[in-house]
């Protein structure tokens, strides 16, 4: 119990912010470093000037990321909000789109799934 409450006080985490069409990222912007915060909460808004044309094209990506003092940052966890997203964050974004007013939720933040890297050369296999 104390060595998880120690690793956890190490952090200093922040939230990367990006507007994402596909695979591109269109916008970024950043909260600030929560210093040696155990559970941060973030109370910021972020605006972005969106074309309506590409509104429903484009999802918002929010990385949770510790910054280390070396100027490093490590993906904590993630989370998406747009029409690719799952149930809960699509129907935020609904909301977000058919009000003018900020629309504020809690969602879950999921884990960053390894990339899988193929080989260029096939790999040999013993004859038995």
């Amino acid at each position: 119990m104390y060595i998880y409450i120690y690793i956890f006080h190490l952090l200093d985490p922040l939230v990367k912010v990006y507007i994402k069409m596909g695979d591109k990222k269109l916008k970024k912007r950043s909260t600030v470093v929560k210093k040696h915060d155990v559970l941060p909460v973030w109370n910021e808004a972020f605006s972005f000037a969106i074309p309506h044309r590409i509104l429903l094209k484009v999802s918002v990506l929010l990385q949770v990321k510790h910054f280390s003092e070396r100027g490093k940052k490590r993906l904590l966890g993630k989370v998406v909000i747009g029409q690719t997203a799952n149930d809960e964050a699509v129907d935020h974004w609904n909301a977000m789109l058919t009000t003018a007013t900020s629309i504020a939720k809690w969602h879950s933040l999921e884990e960053e799934k390894p990339s899988v890297k193929r080989s260029k050369t096939p790999t040999k296999q013993k004859a038995t």
